[in-house]
């Protein structure tokens, strides 16, 4: 385990004081069922949490996302569909802008476990895991941070949807 941290730390380089440190965060927005299920739900909300560590360009971001959905046909018999969304990102990040705000683009790869509130397809489980991946910009204010984030997930093993946040949070 202390060689994989080690290996991390001299692949990322030696981060300065004002790019290191940790996150914690707000998320608000809209989600989008595609694939199987996009034709029975209409546009829903997405609600959660983010926390991260981002020693230099290279990090890891954690998020934990409540969805809710409505269906589109008042005959089908499942009106309402929950999803829990539990992810953890590879993320990698670039300055768009150094000077004045500074303002980050970045994009992220993971991995997902959704929890859905009813059987869903394509193999008619709750419990679903699989790829995820997405990007953002962000604005920083000393040590408070603003920004939208698009994901798209499960790629790969279960229902997928488009989700874009608007991000609220503190830390680097």
């Amino acid at each position: 385990m202390r060689g994989a941290v080690l290996a991390l730390a001299l692949a990322c380089g030696v981060a300065s004081a004002d790019e290191a440190g940790t996150r914690l965060g707000f998320l608000i927005g809209a989600s989008e069922q595609v694939g199987s299920l996009g034709s029975r739900y209409g546009l829903g909300w997405a609600v959660g949490g983010q926390a991260g560590w981002m020693p230099s360009w290279a990090g890891f971001i954690w998020s934990l996302t409540y969805s809710v959905y409505t269906a589109s046909d008042t005959n089908d018999p499942i009106q309402k569909l929950t999803l829990w969304d539990m992810s953890i990102y590879a993320r990698a990040r670039v300055p768009l802008r150094k000077t004045g705000i500074p303002i980050f683009a970045y994009g992220q790869i993971g991995a997902s476990i959704l929890r859905a509130s009813t059987s869903l397809p394509p193999d008619d489980s709750m419990t679903f895991f699989g790829p995820k991946a997405g990007v953002g910009v962000e604005a920083r204010w000393s040590w408070f941070f603003l920004g939208v984030e698009a994901d798209y997930g499960l790629l790969a093993g279960g229902p997928s949807g488009l989700q874009v946040v608007t991000l609220i949070g503190a830390g680097r």
